[in-house]
């Protein structure tokens, strides 16, 4: 029998074509979501430092090292603790 796909026997073709733009513009919009955040801290590090009593721009660009960093961690693995809280519960409700 022949198929008209290009993909080989026992493979499964995705129901809809992919849009490489879409995902682009998603992608985009996160990125600049993202550096404007940062920006955001990096425009609001006087008033941080005014919160610690701390003038000094070299001890405060940790502050906003330690923040991007934590921030990034966060994007990696946020989206990761909901599933496994959700199997805990799950498997708290099966036992």
């Amino acid at each position: 029998m022949p198929s008209n796909s290009s993909a080989p026997p026992g493979v499964a073709t995705p129901s809809r074509p992919a849009r490489p733009g879409l995902v682009l513009a998603i992608l985009a919009t996160a990125s600049f979501i993202a550096v404007l955040d940062l920006y955001i801290t990096n425009v609001g590090l006087s008033y941080i430092g005014g919160g610690v009593r701390e003038s000094s721009r070299s001890n405060l660009s940790w502050v906003l090292g330690a923040y991007a960093i934590t921030c990034a961690a966060y994007l990696l693995l946020g989206p990761q603790w909901p599933d496994r809280d959700a199997a805990k519960a799950a498997w708290r409700l099966n036992s």
